[in-house]
């Protein structure tokens, strides 16, 4: 995130350094992205700029923390009704995708979005590893609470529940991030993309409870 001194500045500045860091994440490949060519567009001093963020990361976070706020805050709204029916998946599972990328496109950060996904992939060894970050976490609450629920229901044992369990959350969860990187370089055809991510985790979904023998 920004430093004190970044807060210290006019907001019209700010607002004109935030433009411009949306400016170059949007415009090329994350290796060109730097502190200098932003402090060059806006006429500033490397030195003076630099001062505003520590790192690159720093400066990528800025701009999509509202983003990963927004995704925090449908996934604990998901949390709270799997906690009330265990068998809540599919449909909100595909609202969230849906909201999030609308909020996405309202905001204009589609383009920085599509740059960040193709960047990452699916792995989970890059520096700008946010997005993963925040969706290994979902992961991790979502396991233990999937255990809670269907272990007493289920006739398998503990140890192949929770492994099964762990396959299936994380076979999820890159079909969801897959998603999202088919959407943010394809928003136009976002509805008939929602559409196979949904079949995609019914049928998951269906195995998943085959399988555990609930």
């Amino acid at each position: 995130m920004p430093t004190q001194r970044f807060y210290n500045i006019r907001p019209k500045k700010q607002a004109a350094i935030k433009a411009a860091i949306i400016r170059q994440l949007s415009s090329g490949p994350l290796e060109k992205f730097s502190a200098k060519k932003i402090a060059e567009e806006l006429e500033l001093a490397t030195g003076s700029f630099s001062g505003y963020f520590e790192s690159r990361e720093d400066m990528v976070n800025y701009v999509i923390q509202d983003y990963i706020d927004c995704e925090e805050r449908l996934f604990k709204e998901f949390l709270e009704k799997l906690r009330k029916n265990i068998f809540t998946g599919v449909t909100e599972i595909t609202e969230i995708v849906e909201k999030l990328t609308d909020f996405a496109a309202d905001t204009g950060l589609l383009p920085v979005l599509n740059n960040l996904f193709s960047e990452i992939k699916l792995s989970v060894g890059s520096s700008f590893e946010y997005i993963a970050k925040e969706t290994m976490e979902i992961m991790e609450q979502v396991v233990p609470l999937l255990l809670e629920k269907v272990e007493k229901r289920s006739k398998m044992d503990k140890e192949p529940l929770c492994n099964t369990i762990k396959d299936v959350v994380g076979l999820g969860v890159l079909c969801y991030r897959y998603t999202l990187i088919e959407i943010y370089n394809d928003y136009e055809n976002k509805k008939k993309i929602l559409q196979k991510f949904s079949l995609q985790f019914e049928i998951m979904l269906a195995g998943f409870l085959a399988v555990i023998k609930v």
